[in-house]
């Protein structure tokens, strides 16, 4: 699943969260930034990353983050995996 991404150039960023609707039960999920000038693909980089999920026994969805407050608690609650920044060393 963490590979996607790489294979998707308009997707700027992605993270690993956990979500729900309403008063549900929170679940995986992969939350993703996509240009909004590039959303043709949309839904292949749903199936991939759904296809991905079940390949490793995991049933985990796609949040396409558009509102600007859901992309703040992705970027900031969930795991950002994509693209990897190695932090520098201080000194």
């Amino acid at each position: 699943v963490t590979s996607v991404p790489k294979a998707y150039p308009e997707v700027e960023w992605a993270s690993y969260c956990l979500a729900s609707e309403g008063g549900a039960a929170f679940e995986p999920a992969i939350g993703v930034r996509v240009d909004p000038a590039y959303r043709q693909r949309v839904d292949r980089i749903a199936q991939a990353v759904i296809a991905g999920g079940a390949e490793c026994g995991h049933v985990i969805s796609l949040l396409l983050l558009d509102d600007p407050a859901l992309l703040r608690e992705a970027r900031n609650e969930g795991l950002l995996f994509y693209p990897w920044k190695r932090r520098s060393r201080p000194g």
